[in-house]
């Protein structure tokens, strides 16, 4: 029988031996787990960190979107109280208060002679040059 508190001694020489690599692994996979944590706190503590600026750059987008889209509401109404309701790409149409009158001296407008519907076509896919009366085939 063995005394009590030296077990480990009544094992044979290889028993020992593995008894001994196995406590030195688990000591390194606790080390390794505790190291494990440590990175895993880390990580959530710049992932909160990243998460607040991001929220925080988000509110700043959002608020500078605001500004521009009502800068550019002043922005258009200033132009268009600048140029009497218009903007650069817009063009005014103003009713005249009177039919504008053709100089006396101007030649009433000519009368063009009716083309039937097939002369109409024929001008359409083959135009005629100078001098050549229209919707008449050329030889």
């Amino acid at each position: 029988m063995t005394p009590p508190g030296r077990r480990y001694q009544s094992l044979p020489r290889a028993s020992q031996l593995i008894l001994l690599v196995s406590l030195a692994l688990c000591l390194l996979f606790a080390l390794q787990i505790i190291g494990q944590v440590r990175d895993r706190r880390q990580m959530q503590a710049a992932l909160q960190e990243a998460e607040q600026e991001l929220a925080q750059a988000q509110e700043i987008e959002r608020r500078l979107l605001e500004e521009a889209q009502n800068r550019e509401i002043e922005l258009e109404r200033a132009a268009r109280e600048e140029v009497s309701g218009a903007l650069s790409d817009e063009t005014i149409i103003a009713p005249q208060s009177a039919p504008a009158q053709r100089p006396e001296n101007a030649e009433p407008p000519r009368p063009q002679a009716e083309l039937t519907p097939w002369q109409q076509w024929w001008n359409l896919f083959f135009p005629a040059a100078e001098g050549e009366p229209l919707g008449k085939p050329s030889p």
